[in-house]
């Protein structure tokens, strides 16, 4: 993900690639967590309060929720 960013998150390459990395998030809590999942992405991701090694930079969260 991280040597795409220069393309356009509206595309359908990017697209396919947040759809692999909601299909990753899903596959490690499941439906049952959606709001889990959702708090996590919202008040840890985008506000940049995630501790320890990431795998995320802030640039590919905020190039993931650029799509919306």
């Amino acid at each position: 993900m991280n040597s795409n960013l220069d393309k356009d998150p509206k595309s359908d390459f990017a697209i396919n690639i947040a759809q692999q990395f909601v299909d990753l998030i899903n596959g490690l809590y499941g439906k049952e967590q959606a709001n889990l999942k959702h708090a996590i992405w919202e008040k840890g991701f985008k506000k940049d309060r995630m501790e320890g090694e990431i795998f995320l930079t802030p640039e590919m969260v905020e190039w993931l929720d650029s799509d919306e």
